[in-house]
């Protein structure tokens, strides 16, 4: 049967009431005024000393999760609630010890009641799910996480997903299992540079690193800068990752055409592989700044510099003296873009003919 009673916000009338009375008013009083009463301390202190059952007592906090959903009641108030519950026996937990241990209630928190600063004291700290919902809400990070928590994969997990720079704040047991640092890299390949020895020379870890960020080849045992595969993949991610590559891997015609597409250059490519024409045709008909690294005989190759010109016509500012004054070929190229005229020699601007052709094909030549 419900409490026949109306209990208002002013309860100081409670210290007249028989103590079974009393019992039988607080177990149906509304939260909000279970909180009037705990203001009012003796009345609060009166009722737990004369509460015959510890039963009776550990009811009220499961009453406050019932309501938190639905009311949104304020943490603040709860907290001070609770720390001012000492649950009886004394040998049993604090009403705030026992309300922590709750999942109901921790999942009512409403967001915005969430505060590192409180999930960073005790013994918020110390419950895992809430810290892993501050984590996956943007208001705790990893490193302000207590030691033991950073040991828990979850709530690594949890906090790589949000920020992948977390784990180095991750424990070092954490840092050192597999699946945990392959979850890392995949995000931020950079993060390599943080694993040991061993899985920098594995192949997974390293596969993953350089699909998410090409020069971490760099990091990469130098077994592993050497595998054509892992390098491929580096490469077309960023082709400035050729660097890191193997003397022999630079050499290889596959790698560096891979590289030079995703922006490398020639640079730390061997001289074989500079003076190869074939190679070289391949290579400039994609990106025709690639001209600047090849051999000078190459430089000097009408075909070479004519295809390398028609993809990029900036790229003939790196042809041979010879061929930037070769009216005829000149007259070619200014054909299919006046704006090649401003890498001809002095004296082919100087041409009548020359600019004029290059007018015709861009006035702003």
């Amino acid at each position: 049967m419900g409490n026949p009673l109306v209990v208002g916000p002013n309860l100081t009338f409670l210290e007249t009431i028989h103590d079974d009375l009393l019992e039988t008013v607080v177990k149906d009083l509304p939260i909000t005024q279970l909180c009037h009463m705990r203001r009012a301390s003796s009345t609060f202190q009166r009722f737990v000393e004369t509460s015959k059952t510890f039963q009776m007592l550990m009811a009220i906090p499961d009453r406050i999760i019932e309501q938190l959903p639905s009311k949104s009641y304020c943490f603040q108030e709860v907290m001070a609630f609770f720390k001012a519950f000492p649950l009886s026996p004394s040998t049993q937990p604090t009403g705030w010890d026992f309300m922590v241990t709750k999942q109901p209630y921790i999942d009512a928190l409403p967001p915005s009641e969430i505060e590192c600063e409180k999930v960073m004291k005790r013994p918020f700290n110390y419950q895992k799910k809430l810290v892993i919902r501050s984590i996956m809400e943007g208001k705790l990070s990893l490193d302000l996480v207590q030691p033991d928590l950073r040991d828990d994969e979850d709530v690594v997990m949890a906090a790589l997903s949000r920020n992948a720079s977390d784990f180095v704040f991750a424990s070092e047991r954490l840092r050192n299992t597999k699946h945990v640092l392959l979850r890392a890299v995949s995000m931020d390949g950079s993060l390599l540079r943080h694993a040991s020895d061993q899985f920098k020379d594995d192949e997974d870890i390293v596969r993953a690193a350089v699909s998410e960020y090409g020069k971490a080849l760099m990091y990469a045992s130098r077994k592993l800068q050497n595998v054509k595969a892992i390098v491929l993949t580096a490469v077309r991610q960023d082709g400035l990752a050729l660097e890191f590559a193997s003397k022999e891997l630079r050499g290889d015609p596959e790698v560096v055409e891979a590289a030079v597409i995703r922006g490398a250059s020639l640079f730390y490519t061997s001289q074989e592989l500079r003076d190869n024409k074939a190679f070289a045709l391949r290579l400039v008909a994609k990106n025709g700044d690639a001209l600047r690294y090849l051999s000078d005989r190459l430089r000097d190759d009408e075909e070479v510099v004519f295809t390398a010109a028609s993809q990029d016509a900036w790229a003939f500012e790196y042809a041979s003296a010879r061929l930037q004054n070769d009216k005829r070929f000149v007259l070619a190229l200014v054909a299919k873009n006046g704006l090649m005229l401003e890498f001809v020699s002095e004296q082919l601007r100087k041409d009548r003919e020359v600019v004029l052709t290059a007018l015709r094909q861009n006035g702003l030549s």
